[in-house]
């Protein structure tokens, strides 16, 4: 009986830590991105990047970009790989007459690769 229980907790425990663990790798890439304002454009327009801050690993990340003009909406999804410490531009934003940006990034999912 010991010993057909000892397998079952070894099984419990083996099979919440597969589940788990990726839970936790995938938590960890998203705080390892950030989006964050970095010069001016041509334009006028501040310029935008996301950052790999992990130095050991890739990230694979989707990024919702929206913008929004005269108060209509659009979203597209951005797939972005970044090596690294890497650090890509995202585009660039204006602000409205109210000081809000129009176009806007969002990290939606990321993974180490």
């Amino acid at each position: 009986m010991k010993v057909v229980l000892g397998l079952w907790i070894r099984f419990a425990v083996a099979f919440l830590s597969c589940q788990l663990i990726p839970a936790l790798a995938f938590a960890d890439a998203k705080s390892d991105l950030s989006i964050t304002a970095k010069g001016i454009c041509a334009s006028g327009a501040t310029a935008f990047v996301i950052i790999n801050s992990n130095s050991n690993n890739g990230i694979h990340a989707t990024v919702t970009q929206t913008t929004v003009v005269a108060g209509q909406t659009s979203s597209s999804t951005l797939d972005i790989l970044l090596k690294p410490s890497e650090q890509k531009s995202l585009g660039c934003s204006a602000q409205d007459s109210k000081g809000n940006f129009q176009v806007s990034w969002q990290v939606q999912t990321a993974e180490y690769q």
